[in-house]
């Protein structure tokens, strides 16, 4: 397995820029533990405390220096053009029941802007994020819409985002002794997220290697990243590679910091307030950069699983989802019906990456909720028949897996189901009706 390469901990440690967070020091709290182990799992309690926090933390952040924001498009310095912008047309999706289709809105076409590799010198860069300090400024990727788009590090306590002023508050400690000469950037806050991951983080490290194929500049990138998210990054990168991990919250002052443009994003959340908003992001990918990496994992993992286990595929496959939210209440009535029907069951959190590789790149049919599992649709053949359950709301982003799966080729087929208890919570458990199901997969 590839190595990962620490940064001796100066003055100012990872551990220090962490405990200084609000929300993390809330969470160690008597009152944090029980909400986390007693509370958190009711919806209504659940989103009381995320508005409390959202609300609160307007008050937490005036102890903190505020910068102002700027986009990487503003950094022209040594600017190198890798891929020219690509229209990327989207057909619509299957819907079941069929009536409700016209209710899916989604966008005919949209344009990938062109994709780069920028220099910022003097840089500071922090562990599970991709925004990037200077004395300047913070500098956030060129998707990025300060006015429409929420971030995770506001959600857990490390940052402030003052949209209408364009500032951007550290709530943290990012003092550091620690300097490198030469790195590039491929930390972010949802990089544990396996979809995100696999369409946002590595798509950027596959631009980066192929550019520089030499090697000599270290890839900084989250420590202690999931085996099966290491694997895929050894399959880009090869075993030979230079990588610095850091831990969350982890700063490191880079004097010469390489960053590449965003290859593919989907927003984590939308900005408070801002749901009247019609041109929210559901997700958009590039062409060239997903098939390029595609076909490299794919050529990797036949010769990997020509004598492993892995080569035993399956042409059915139901995606058994194992979470704590968004779930199916009906699943056992519907796996029971999908075996019945030829279809194996397979639990992706327990298979290896290769294994993961392998069944979606072979599956002829493919059922199950919607999840960072199906992030592997990128890994399908243009014919297979992909059948997302997934709830029927008005905020939830159906272009998300559309927009990911025409991007490489195919789409997807929908069968929505009915939230349990929220009628306007995205990760409410849902159910669906087993006669859709069947209908949408005949």
């Amino acid at each position: 397995m590839i190595q990962v390469h620490r940064v001796a901990h100066g003055q100012h440690g990872a551990s220090q820029a962490d405990d200084v967070s609000v929300l993390n020091l809330f969470r160690r709290s008597t009152i944090g533990k029980f909400y986390l182990r007693r509370l958190r799992q009711y919806a209504p309690i659940r989103k009381t405390a995320i508005w409390g926090w959202k609300h609160l933390i307007k008050f937490i952040h005036l102890k903190f220096k505020p910068l102002k924001f700027k986009q990487l498009t503003a950094i022209v310095h040594n600017r190198l053009l890798v891929h020219p912008k690509q229209k990327v047309s989207l057909g619509k999706p299957s819907v079941y029941p069929n009536e409700k289709s016209s209710n899916i809105k989604i966008s005919a076409s949209y344009e990938f802007p062109e994709i780069f590799v920028t220099t910022i010198a003097d840089a500071m860069v922090i562990g599970s994020s991709n925004f990037v300090h200077t004395n300047q400024a913070i500098i956030g990727h060129n998707l990025f819409r300060i006015s429409h788009d929420y971030t995770s590090e506001e959600l857990h306590g490390r940052l402030y985002v003052n949209a209408k002023k364009q500032l951007v508050t550290r709530l943290s400690s990012i003092e550091t002794d620690m300097t490198i000469d030469q790195g590039a950037l491929f930390t972010d806050a949802v990089s544990t997220n396996y979809a995100h991951f696999m369409t946002e983080l590595l798509p950027k490290v596959f631009v980066y290697t192929q550019s520089h194929p030499n090697k000599a500049t270290p890839l900084i990138i989250d420590y202690e990243l999931h085996i099966n998210l290491m694997q895929a990054l050894e399959m880009v990168v090869g075993e030979d590679a230079q990588l610095i991990g850091l831990e969350k919250g982890e700063p490191l002052q880079v004097k010469s910091l390489q960053v590449v443009s965003s290859c593919g994003y989907v927003p984590f959340g939308r900005r408070p307030h801002t749901n009247h908003f019609s041109d929210h992001s559901h997700g958009i990918f590039s062409p060239s950069v997903l098939l390029g990496m595609r076909d490299l994992i794919k050529s990797k993992v036949a010769t990997l699983s020509s004598n492993t286990e892995a080569n035993v595929t399956h042409k059915k496959i139901w995606i058994k989802r194992n979470s704590t939210y968004r779930n199916v209440s009906n699943t056992d009535e519907i796996q029971s019906a999908l075996i019945t029907q030829g279809f194996m069951v397979i639990e992706p959190e327990k298979l290896s990456f290769v294994e993961q590789v392998t069944i979606f790149s072979n599956a002829d049919m493919i059922v199950g909720a919607t999840g960072a599992a199906f992030a592997n649709l990128i890994f399908c053949k243009p014919e297979t028949k992909i059948i997302i359950l997934i709830s029927e709301l008005k905020d939830t982003s159906y272009g998300y897996w559309q927009n990911m799966a025409c991007t490489v080729d195919n789409r997807v087929t929908y069968v929505l189901g009915v939230t349990q208890n929220s009628r306007d919570d995205v990760h409410a458990d849902f159910s669906v009706d087993l006669n859709d199901l069947m209908a949408s997969i005949k």
